[in-house]
Parts: C-alpha cells; sequence; structure tokens
C-alpha cells in the first residue's frame, strides 16, 4: 500500500516516547482495555525485572500519520536451559487493526522482532498467527497439556459438544439436561479415585504466604536439575509475577514437612461466564515438587482441589507439561487431557536445534499468563 509513491507503514521498536500512542491503539484493539493499561502494561514491560531499561520488549507499525496500527509484545522471563540462564520472550498481546490486515503487516511485526530477540516462545496464539509463524521457522519443542480434576456441569457440557461426532446424541444430551446427571456420576467417579489416594505415612502442612523468600529459593536450587527447560522460579520472578501482578488475586500455599519445605502451590479464583450466569472456575495456576516423590505431587494437588470444592467452585483446571505430574493428576482426575497447547520456538542459539525438542520441560497455566485465557 503506498500513498504517493511513499510507502507510510513503518514497523520498529517502540520506546516509551511511544506510550500514549500505543496506549490509543489498545482502547480501539481490545474492549477490556481498561484491564489493560496502564497498571498491567507498566508491570509487564517496564517495571518488569527482566527487561532492558533502555528498550521496550514491544514492536509497533504506523502509518504515514505515526497512529500505531499493530503490535506484538513480549513478556521477558528468566529461563534456564540445561544449566543456563537466558532471557525469554513470550509472545503476547498480537494485533493488527482490521482495517490494515492482509496487507502483510503481522509478518513484518513478527519478522521484526525475531530479529531484535534471541529467544521467543509462544502459547496459545491465534490460527492466523500460527500461519504467519509457520511461514518464517518454528520448532515445536514441548506440550502444555491441560487437566480437569473436577467439572461443572457447564464445563462438561462444553467439553463434549466440542466434539464433531454424534451430533444428534450431543443435542439431545443438552435439550433433556442428561448433561448434568453425567457430570455428576463423573465427579464422583473422579472423587472416589481421590479418595484412594488420600493415603500418606506422615503429616504434610500447606501455609498461605504472601512473599516468597529464601525458602522457594533453596527449594528451587534442589529441585531445578529434575528439569531441562523451565522459568526459573526463585523469589525474584515469582514475586514480581504473583505478587505484584495488578490485575489478577493469586492464593499461594507452601507445602512442608516438620518445617522443611518440599514444594508450592499457586492458585486463582477466576471469574467465567459458560451460561447465562457468572461462574468462578479454580486454576492451579502453577505447582512446584520434586517429581521423584509422587505422593508429594498428588497431596498438593489433592490440596489444590479440596480448597476450591471448599467454596463451591467444581469447575477446576490444572495444566503441565511434566510426565510425573501428568500421572499424578491423572490418578486423582479426569485421565485425558481435556486441550493441548504446543510451544512453539524461534532461537538465534543453539537452544533453537534439535535437542531440546521433549527434553524435560516445566511448563503451567502461570507460563506466558495462559491463566488469564483459560
Amino acid at each position: 500500500m503506498k500513498i504517493n509513491g511513499e510507502n507510510p507503514l513503518i514497523v520498529r521498536r517502540a520506546t516509551l516516547e511511544d506510550r500514549d500512542k500505543i496506549f490509543d491503539f489498545i482502547k480501539t484493539a481490545y474492549t477490556n482495555w481498561k484491564r489493560r493499561i496502564p497498571d498491567r502494561w507498566y508491570w509487564q514491560f517496564v517495571n518488569n525485572p527482566y527487561v532492558n531499561k533502555k528498550e521496550l520488549p514491544i514492536w509497533i507499525a504506523t502509518d504515514i500519520e505515526g497512529k500505531v496500527i499493530g503490535q506484538i509484545c513480549e513478556l521477558i522471563e528468566p529461563i534456564k536451559i540445561n544449566n543456563t540462564l537466558y532471557k525469554v520472550g513470550w509472545g503476547i498481546d498480537f494485533y493488527v487493526l482490521s482495517d490494515y490486515r492482509g496487507l502483510g503487516i503481522g509478518t513484518k511485526l513478527l519478522k521484526v522482532k525475531d530479529d531484535d530477540c534471541i529467544i521467543s516462545f509462544s502459547l496459545g496464539m491465534t490460527s492466523v498467527a500460527r500461519r504467519i509463524r509457520r511461514s518464517l521457522g518454528v520448532i515445536y519443542p514441548s506440550t502444555l497439556n491441560s487437566y480437569a480434576p473436577q467439572f461443572s456441569p457447564e464445563s462438561f457440557l462444553n467439553l463434549i459438544l466440542k466434539k464433531k461426532k454424534f451430533i444428534f446424541l450431543l443435542s439431545f444430551i443438552k435439550i433433556t439436561g442428561l448433561y448434568k446427571v453425567m457430570t455428576f456420576l463423573l465427579n464422583q467417579w473422579i472423587n472416589i479415585k481421590r479418595k484412594s489416594k488420600r493415603i500418606y505415612h506422615g503429616r504434610i502442612n500447606y501455609v498461605a504466604i504472601n512473599h516468597f523468600g529464601k525458602e522457594v529459593d533453596d527449594l528451587w536450587r534442589k529441585v531445578s536439575s529434575e528439569f531441562d527447560c523451565a522459568i526459573a522460579r526463585d523469589s525474584t520472578y515469582l514475586n514480581w509475577k504473583y505478587m505484584e501482578s495488578p490485575n489478577e488475586k493469586y492464593h499461594m500455599y507452601l507445602s512442608e514437612i516438620n518445617e522443611e519445605i518440599i514444594g508450592y502451590i499457586i492458585l486463582r479464583n477466576k471469574r467465567i461466564k459458560l451460561s447465562k450466569k457468572k461462574q468462578y472456575r479454580g486454576i492451579i495456576v502453577d505447582i512446584l515438587f520434586s517429581t521423584i516423590n509422587k505422593d508429594h505431587v498428588t497431596h498438593g494437588i489433592n490440596f489444590a482441589i479440596d480448597y476450591f470444592m471448599k467454596q463451591g467452585i467444581y469447575d477446576i483446571r490444572i495444566a503441565t507439561s511434566v510426565g510425573n505430574y501428568a500421572e499424578c493428576i491423572k490418578r486423582i482426575g479426569y485421565p485425558k487431557p481435556i486441550a493441548s497447547k504446543k510451544v512453539r520456538s524461534k532461537s538465534a542459539l543453539f537452544i533453537d536445534k534439535k535437542e531440546i525438542i521433549n527434553d524435560k520441560w516445566l511448563l503451567s497455566y502461570g507460563d506466558s499468563n495462559q491463566q488469564q485465557f483459560i
């Protein structure tokens, strides 16, 4: 698209001087813009301890008048790959205004971002973004699987309606309300499984906290070697990610035996709308335990499920890429993933090679703010 022989499109990295223009763009692009600016924006891109203070992890496309018509952003976090610590950018907030789509602006934004970044990951992209990403080159090193330890009738109905087969049978189940009976029976079966796995010889306590301290740093040092690729879950990261997050309220617990910390659990009550009435979904945002002792992991997940059920929340979700964690979830919940999302990776380093594919990745809903969209 050219005007008077000039190309009006400029794609570049943004600076703080572009803030007001970016905010105007966000107000146009997103109906929930009040949740995005200014607090969340500053938390993600300015006050983030892993961001280079001289530059923003935001790339914008502007028209001939300087108006922002598209953007792509990265959430910068620390990642441990084997024994080396890097900074990774999770791709987020990729959007081009509808009047400017089909002109290759999204491709240019993604390419400019990739040229500036050493390591980029993404989860949960739109179909258009996935197509653009494939055209520029990408590998798929891991998968984040989502599980449902408990169902509400509405969430179970939504799950079965996603199936393309047996349309008439599914319509009958919906119209007659049979899905409510099916949900009750399913949860009863799951709870019998949970009861049979509650036996543990020893006492595990769960302590509510409002700050992550040295004890979590010690825990991370103990268990981090069990994972080849993982966001570095030390106290600096966890306090910024969950304590300083401006929009979400998290409930955090340390798991301990005889005052020795063996793990942590981060929970969130998310308000959702599955039917005409608004409900809450219980999100097990993140857990960290040694993968060696599955009894500790199972006990922690059971604690999280009980936490939500005591509040009358029976629509519960947990996600993981860790095989041993998944085995524990299957022992006490619905055994099959209800959704899966592939990690897409683009890197200028050696990690772009085959050696990181299917390595031991530690991923949860907390990674790349996935819990915001669940």
